[in-house]
C-alpha cells in the first residue's frame, strides 16, 4: 500500500534524532507513561524506564566537562535493560527545549543507548551551545524508549499525541516523537505536512507513492537531571 492511498496513505521508517513524548506516574520521584501498541500499561518498560533516568543522570554528570564517556561496566544490563531498543533523551529548561537527540535504531542494549543519547542530547546538538556544568541543576530530564515500529497502512490508523512516526521518501528520513503533535496541535495531517518538511521535502511528500511510514509509541520517564542531593553516584540507582 503506498501514502497515495491516504488523505495522505503512510507507511514509514526508522528513526533519527528530534523530540519527545508525555508523561505520568512512576517510581523514584521520576513520572512514567508506559504504553504499548494495544493500548495496555507496560509495567516491564516502565520500571526499566524509571531506571533510564539515573542512567541518563551519571552519563550527563560523566560529560557534562566537554568530554564523552563510554558506557561503564556497572550498568544494569539485566531483563529489558539489555535488551536493543531505540532511546531518546530529551534536556529542557524551564519548560523550553535545551537539547534532544536519539538513537532510533535498536541497535545497541537499552541501557547503552541512554547512556549514549544522555551526551550527544547535551553536547552535539547542533541547535544549542553544549550543556555546561553549572545548568544541570536547573535542567530537566526525559528518557523514551521506542517501541518496535510498524508500517502504517491507513492514515486513520495513526493518533496524533499517542503515535510516533519516520517518514522515509526520496532518499531522506525525518521522525517526530509523540509529543511534537501534543506541543502544536496539529492534526494528522499537519503531523506528516510538516514530518516531510523536516526532511527538506514538499509538504505533501509523505503521499508519494515511493513514501514509506513507520508510526511508534514510546515510554518515557521524567526528572530533574540533577537529584535532590546532588551529582548522581555510581550504581544504577
Amino acid at each position: 500500500m503506498t501514502l497515495s492511498n491516504l488523505s495522505g496513505g503512510a507507511r514509514k521508517r526508522q528513526p533519527v534524532p528530534v523530540h519527545q513524548q508525555a508523561l505520568a506516574t512512576g517510581p523514584g520521584g521520576t513520572q512514567t507513561d508506559a504504553m504499548n501498541e494495544d493500548n495496555s500499561p507496560n509495567a516491564c518498560l516502565e520500571s526499566a524506564a524509571a531506571i533510564l533516568i539515573h542512567v541518563a543522570r551519571r552519563s550527563l554528570a560523566d560529560c557534562v566537562d566537554g568530554n564523552r564517556t563510554l558506557p561503564p561496566a556497572d550498568l544494569p544490563r539485566e531483563g529489558v535493560l539489555g535488551r536493543p531498543s531505540g532511546v531518546f533523551v530529551t534536556l529542557r529548561r524551564g519548560g523550553r527545549l535545551r537539547g534532544c537527540i536519539g538513537l532510533p535504531e535498536p541497535e545497541l542494549p537499552m541501557v547503552e543507548a541512554c547512556w549514549q543519547a544522555a551526551q550527544q542530547a547535551a553536547l552535539e546538538d547542533p541547535r544549542f551551545p553544549p550543556v555546561a556544568p553549572g545548568e544541570l541543576e536547573d535542567l530537566d530530564l526525559e528518557v523514551s524508549v521506542l517501541s518496535p515500529s510498524t508500517e502504517l497502512g491507513r492514515i486513520e490508523d495513526f493518533e496524533p499525541g499517542r503515535h510516533g512516526a519516520v517518514l522515509e521518501a526520496a532518499g531522506r528520513r525525518s521522525l517526530f516523537l509523540p509529543e511534537v503533535a501534543v506541543e502544536t496541535g496539529w492534526d494528522t495531517e499537519q503531523f506528516f505536512d510538516h514530518l516531510a518538511m523536516k526532511a527538506g521535502l514538499p509538504a505533501r511528500a509523505w503521499q508519494l507513492p515511493e513514501a514509506r511510514i513507520l508510526r511508534f509509541t514510546t515510554v518515557t520517564s521524567r526528572g530533574p537531571a540533577l537529584p535532590a542531593g546532588g551529582r548522581e553516584r555510581n550504581g544504577s540507582h
